[in-house]
């Protein structure tokens, strides 16, 4: 299929119909006889079909895929690109120190599939057993991830479980809230290092999202560099040797639970 490319602008109703369709982030838009190819912001190129005609989104803007393409491509979603991130998206990897973008749409995924669970069980009877048992159980739920406090109302569930609220329970948040790192990029660095661990095991995975019981079990891997500097910052090393101390790592250091083990 060949398509003319007109120099002239497109008209103002097209223009302003692009503008229009490309706030719901679609790339290609047909009207009649013309196609055009916008986004959010500018309407880059639009094409003159041939009369009489009127072609699908994308059609007129390449080629049939062959059959090895379409199966190389088949999970690719032209339209909806995760690259053209909002000024929110941005802002909560910033804040929180989001290293793989994918997990930030796992946590907006979430959120959205809890919010419709929400909704849903709401439009069941008050009275309903059933909907009494499933909202108490979503809330103690969320409660026990660290996502949302006590005393809340089910209600809530769509206005304060959000990405900020499952960003706040990964391992590297949680650390620079237990003062073990003072940024949480400080806190990725040193998770990453191995210097923390969750319990008896060494975690060196920073999105690890951690629930209000493991939070009491974090704390410094036993052979961490760091964690001698703050103890004898402390003075609670009870030999100044540093020959001693490599010779003895556990000399004069309080021992935890898990030492004793």
């Amino acid at each position: 299929m060949t398509v003319a490319h007109s120099k002239k602008g497109p008209p103002e109703h097209l223009q302003a119909y692009a503008y229009q369709v490309c706030y719901l982030q679609q790339k290609v838009l047909v009207w009649g006889t013309q196609m055009v190819v916008a986004t959010r912001r500018k309407v880059h190129r639009w094409w003159s079909l041939p009369q009489g005609r009127v072609a699908l989104c994308g059609e007129a803007a390449m080629r049939q895929l062959k059959y090895h393409e379409q199966k190389l491509l088949k999970k690719v979603d032209f339209l909806n690109w995760k690259q053209d991130a909002s000024q929110r998206e941005v802002k909560v990897m910033r804040k929180y120190h989001i290293q793989d973008r994918e997990d930030y749409h796992k946590y907006n995924k979430l959120c959205g599939s809890l919010r419709s669970l929400i909704h849903r069980i709401s439009l069941l009877p008050a009275e309903d057993p059933y909907r009494q048992q499933r909202e108490t159980e979503m809330l103690n739920k969320l409660y026990d991830m660290g996502v949302l406090d006590i005393g809340v109302r089910p209600s809530d569930i769509e206005n304060k479980v959000t990405v900020s609220s499952i960003a706040r329970r990964r391992l590297a948040v949680v650390a620079t809230r237990l003062k073990m790192a003072e940024t949480v990029s400080d806190a990725v660095t040193t998770i990453e290092q191995g210097h923390i661990r969750v319990g008896p095991s060494p975690v060196t995975d920073p999105a690890m999202l951690m629930t209000r019981h493991m939070e009491d079990f974090v704390t410094w891997v036993d052979t961490s560099a760091r964690k001698r500097t703050i103890m004898k910052y402390n003075d609670e090393v009870g030999f100044q040797s540093h020959v001693f101390d490599r010779l003895c790592p556990y000399s004069g250091q309080k021992l935890d639970d898990f030492d004793l083990l």
